[in-house]
Protein backbone atom coordinates (compact mmCIF):
# COMPACT_ATOMS: atom_id res chain seq x y z
CA UNK A 1 0.00 0.00 0.00
CA UNK A 2 1.44 3.03 -0.81
CA UNK A 3 1.15 6.63 0.76
CA UNK A 4 0.57 9.88 -1.03
CA UNK A 5 2.95 12.18 0.45
CA UNK A 6 0.52 15.18 -0.98
CA UNK A 7 -2.39 14.00 1.04
CA UNK A 8 -0.60 15.42 4.40
CA UNK A 9 0.38 18.44 2.82
CA UNK A 10 -3.37 19.50 1.72
CA UNK A 11 -4.22 18.54 5.13
CA UNK A 12 -1.96 20.61 6.44
CA UNK A 13 -3.10 23.43 4.19
CA UNK A 14 -6.60 23.05 5.33
CA UNK A 15 -5.66 23.26 8.79
CA UNK A 16 -4.02 26.32 8.23
CA UNK A 17 -6.98 28.15 6.37
CA UNK A 18 -9.04 27.09 9.43
CA UNK A 19 -7.06 28.47 11.80
CA UNK A 20 -6.70 31.67 9.86
CA UNK A 21 -10.62 32.18 9.93
CA UNK A 22 -10.78 31.46 13.69
CA UNK A 23 -7.94 33.76 14.23
CA UNK A 24 -9.68 36.57 12.28
CA UNK A 25 -12.86 35.85 14.01
CA UNK A 26 -11.43 36.27 17.49
CA UNK A 27 -9.59 39.74 16.89
CA UNK A 28 -13.19 41.02 16.25
CA UNK A 29 -14.34 39.18 19.47
CA UNK A 30 -11.33 41.82 20.86
CA UNK A 31 -11.77 44.10 19.25
CA UNK A 32 -16.03 44.26 20.49
CA UNK A 33 -14.85 43.00 23.88
CA UNK A 34 -11.65 45.63 24.28
CA UNK A 35 -14.74 48.54 22.85
CA UNK A 36 -17.14 47.40 25.40
CA UNK A 37 -14.93 47.40 27.97
CA UNK A 38 -13.98 51.53 27.14
CA UNK A 39 -17.85 52.21 26.69
CA UNK A 40 -18.23 50.76 29.82
CA UNK A 41 -15.43 53.45 31.97
CA UNK A 42 -17.54 56.37 30.33
CA UNK A 43 -19.97 56.53 33.39
CA UNK A 44 -20.31 59.37 35.98
CA UNK A 45 -19.85 59.04 39.40
CA UNK A 46 -23.53 57.46 39.71
CA UNK A 47 -22.64 55.15 37.22
CA UNK A 48 -24.40 56.37 34.71
CA UNK A 49 -24.03 57.27 30.90
CA UNK A 50 -25.11 61.11 30.02
CA UNK A 51 -25.61 63.17 27.30
CA UNK A 52 -24.67 66.05 29.31
CA UNK A 53 -27.27 69.11 30.05
CA UNK A 54 -28.45 70.25 26.95
CA UNK A 55 -31.58 72.74 26.66
CA UNK A 56 -34.53 72.10 25.40
CA UNK A 57 -37.23 75.10 24.18
CA UNK A 58 -40.64 75.12 23.05
CA UNK A 59 -42.83 77.92 22.94
CA UNK A 60 -45.86 75.01 23.13
CA UNK A 61 -47.32 73.67 26.30
CA UNK A 62 -45.41 70.34 26.01
CA UNK A 63 -42.29 67.98 24.61
CA UNK A 64 -42.52 64.56 24.52
CA UNK A 65 -40.91 61.60 23.01
CA UNK A 66 -42.30 59.03 20.30
CA UNK A 67 -42.69 55.90 21.72
CA UNK A 68 -40.20 54.23 23.42
CA UNK A 69 -40.15 50.25 22.89
CA UNK A 70 -38.57 48.07 25.25
CA UNK A 71 -39.49 44.44 23.75
CA UNK A 72 -41.67 42.27 25.42
CA UNK A 73 -39.35 39.22 24.56
CA UNK A 74 -35.68 40.84 25.48
CA UNK A 75 -34.37 38.60 28.02
CA UNK A 76 -34.90 38.71 31.60
CA UNK A 77 -31.70 38.88 32.76
CA UNK A 78 -32.02 42.51 31.23
CA UNK A 79 -33.63 43.77 33.59
CA UNK A 80 -32.18 42.51 36.51
CA UNK A 81 -30.57 44.70 38.91
CA UNK A 82 -27.58 46.31 37.92
CA UNK A 83 -27.69 45.44 33.99
CA UNK A 84 -30.37 47.84 32.53
CA UNK A 85 -32.21 49.27 35.47
CA UNK A 86 -32.27 52.98 35.38
CA UNK A 87 -33.58 55.88 32.93
CA UNK A 88 -32.36 59.11 34.96
CA UNK A 89 -33.84 62.95 33.99
CA UNK A 90 -32.47 65.68 35.39
CA UNK A 91 -32.80 68.99 35.17
CA UNK A 92 -30.43 71.73 35.95
CA UNK A 93 -32.05 74.54 34.68
CA UNK A 94 -35.76 76.16 34.51
CA UNK A 95 -37.22 79.06 33.79
CA UNK A 96 -40.22 77.82 36.20
CA UNK A 97 -41.10 74.03 38.04
CA UNK A 98 -41.30 71.90 35.31
CA UNK A 99 -43.18 68.56 35.29
CA UNK A 100 -41.33 65.15 33.82
CA UNK A 101 -43.33 61.87 33.48
CA UNK A 102 -42.96 58.80 32.23
CA UNK A 103 -45.94 57.01 30.74
CA UNK A 104 -47.76 54.50 28.43
CA UNK A 105 -47.31 55.97 25.00
CA UNK A 106 -50.83 55.23 24.77
CA UNK A 107 -52.14 57.16 27.59
CA UNK A 108 -49.69 59.90 26.86
CA UNK A 109 -50.81 60.13 23.48
CA UNK A 110 -54.07 60.60 24.35
CA UNK A 111 -53.59 63.04 27.57
CA UNK A 112 -51.84 65.26 24.75
CA UNK A 113 -54.61 64.71 21.87
CA UNK A 114 -55.72 68.08 20.45
CA UNK A 115 -53.49 69.97 22.59
CA UNK A 116 -50.27 72.27 20.63
CA UNK A 117 -47.06 70.21 21.96
CA UNK A 118 -43.73 68.93 19.93
CA UNK A 119 -42.79 65.45 19.16
CA UNK A 120 -38.82 64.39 19.65
CA UNK A 121 -38.55 62.31 16.80
CA UNK A 122 -34.60 61.92 16.43
CA UNK A 123 -32.30 62.89 18.88
CA UNK A 124 -28.28 62.87 18.55
CA UNK A 125 -25.83 62.59 20.44
CA UNK A 126 -22.30 64.05 18.54
CA UNK A 127 -22.95 66.68 18.67
CA UNK A 128 -26.24 66.72 20.60
CA UNK A 129 -29.17 67.44 18.58
CA UNK A 130 -32.94 67.16 18.77
CA UNK A 131 -35.39 67.18 16.20
CA UNK A 132 -38.94 68.02 16.29
CA UNK A 133 -42.34 67.39 15.01
CA UNK A 134 -45.06 69.93 15.90
CA UNK A 135 -48.46 68.58 16.87
CA UNK A 136 -51.14 71.24 16.04
CA UNK A 137 -54.36 71.43 18.84
CA UNK A 138 -56.89 73.66 20.04
CA UNK A 139 -57.18 73.54 23.60
CA UNK A 140 -54.55 73.97 26.46
CA UNK A 141 -53.95 71.00 28.93
CA UNK A 142 -55.10 69.68 32.17
CA UNK A 143 -51.98 70.35 34.78
CA UNK A 144 -49.93 66.82 34.37
CA UNK A 145 -50.13 66.07 37.62
CA UNK A 146 -53.79 65.57 38.27
CA UNK A 147 -53.04 62.47 36.02
CA UNK A 148 -52.93 59.02 37.46
CA UNK A 149 -51.38 57.18 34.53
CA UNK A 150 -47.64 58.15 35.13
CA UNK A 151 -45.59 55.24 36.29
CA UNK A 152 -42.66 57.85 37.14
CA UNK A 153 -42.90 61.53 36.98
CA UNK A 154 -41.25 64.58 39.29
CA UNK A 155 -42.20 67.98 39.68
CA UNK A 156 -38.79 69.46 39.14
CA UNK A 157 -38.44 73.29 40.60
CA UNK A 158 -35.02 74.45 38.40
CA UNK A 159 -33.25 71.60 39.27
CA UNK A 160 -33.81 67.94 40.47
CA UNK A 161 -33.58 64.15 39.10
CA UNK A 162 -36.42 61.77 37.93
CA UNK A 163 -35.23 58.09 37.84
CA UNK A 164 -37.45 55.10 36.36
CA UNK A 165 -36.76 51.54 36.33
CA UNK A 166 -37.00 50.31 32.98
CA UNK A 167 -39.92 47.89 32.54
CA UNK A 168 -41.26 46.38 29.33
CA UNK A 169 -43.30 47.86 27.72
CA UNK A 170 -43.88 51.20 25.03
CA UNK A 171 -43.42 54.25 26.81
CA UNK A 172 -43.28 57.94 26.22
CA UNK A 173 -41.64 61.07 28.32
CA UNK A 174 -43.29 64.17 28.51
CA UNK A 175 -41.56 67.38 29.17
CA UNK A 176 -44.57 70.16 30.32
CA UNK A 177 -44.51 73.25 32.88
CA UNK A 178 -45.98 72.43 35.96
CA UNK A 179 -48.55 74.39 35.83
CA UNK A 180 -49.79 73.27 32.21
CA UNK A 181 -48.75 76.81 30.92
CA UNK A 182 -47.29 76.98 27.08
CA UNK A 183 -43.27 77.81 27.05
CA UNK A 184 -41.07 75.39 28.02
CA UNK A 185 -37.43 76.79 28.70
CA UNK A 186 -35.55 74.22 30.41
CA UNK A 187 -31.70 72.16 30.34
CA UNK A 188 -31.92 68.57 30.74
CA UNK A 189 -29.48 65.40 31.06
CA UNK A 190 -30.86 62.60 30.06
CA UNK A 191 -28.87 59.18 31.34
CA UNK A 192 -29.29 55.56 31.92
CA UNK A 193 -27.23 52.88 33.96
CA UNK A 194 -26.37 50.38 32.02
CA UNK A 195 -23.94 48.18 33.89
CA UNK A 196 -23.88 45.13 31.64
CA UNK A 197 -21.04 46.44 29.60
CA UNK A 198 -17.84 45.55 31.16
CA UNK A 199 -18.97 42.28 31.86
CA UNK A 200 -19.73 41.40 28.87
CA UNK A 201 -16.58 42.66 27.27
CA UNK A 202 -14.54 40.84 29.50
CA UNK A 203 -16.20 37.66 28.12
CA UNK A 204 -15.66 38.89 24.92
CA UNK A 205 -12.05 39.59 25.24
CA UNK A 206 -11.84 35.72 27.13
CA UNK A 207 -13.21 34.20 24.50
CA UNK A 208 -11.37 35.68 21.80
CA UNK A 209 -8.09 35.50 23.09
CA UNK A 210 -8.62 31.47 23.72
CA UNK A 211 -9.40 31.83 20.10
CA UNK A 212 -6.95 33.51 18.72
CA UNK A 213 -4.30 31.25 20.81
CA UNK A 214 -6.24 28.12 19.06
CA UNK A 215 -6.04 30.10 15.54
CA UNK A 216 -3.24 30.22 15.80
CA UNK A 217 -1.79 27.63 16.73
CA UNK A 218 -3.76 25.88 14.04
CA UNK A 219 -2.07 27.85 11.54
CA UNK A 220 1.77 27.26 12.71
CA UNK A 221 1.10 23.32 12.73
CA UNK A 222 -0.62 23.33 9.66
CA UNK A 223 2.39 25.64 7.74
CA UNK A 224 5.13 23.16 9.36
CA UNK A 225 2.87 20.41 8.25
CA UNK A 226 2.78 21.49 5.05
CA UNK A 227 6.00 22.51 4.57
CA UNK A 228 7.32 18.65 6.18
CA UNK A 229 7.49 16.65 2.99
CA UNK A 230 8.14 12.67 3.86
CA UNK A 231 11.28 11.57 2.53
CA UNK A 232 12.13 9.56 -0.61
CA UNK A 233 11.60 5.73 -0.45
CA UNK A 234 14.53 4.26 -1.89
CA UNK A 235 13.86 1.60 -4.60
CA UNK A 236 14.02 -2.13 -3.83
CA UNK A 237 17.26 -4.13 -3.88
CA UNK A 238 17.46 -5.35 -7.62
CA UNK A 239 14.53 -3.69 -9.09
CA UNK A 240 16.31 -1.14 -12.49
CA UNK A 241 14.83 2.41 -12.25
CA UNK A 242 12.95 1.82 -15.56
CA UNK A 243 10.62 -0.29 -14.10
CA UNK A 244 9.84 1.64 -10.93
CA UNK A 245 7.06 3.19 -12.44
CA UNK A 246 5.07 -0.75 -12.82
CA UNK A 247 5.79 -0.75 -9.14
Amino acid sequence: MSVNPEDGATGGVVLAVAGGIVAFLAAGLLVAGAALIWLGTQRDDDGYFTTGPHHFESPTFAISSQGIEVVADAPRWLFDADRLDTVRIRSTQSSKPIFVGVAPAGEAARFLADVPHEVATQVGTSPFDVTYNQAIGSRPPQPPGTATFWVAHAVLPGTGTLTWEVQRGNWAVVVMNADASAGINARLELGAKVSFLAPTGVGLTAAGGILLVAGLGGVVWGLRHRLRRPPAIPPPPGVPESELGNL
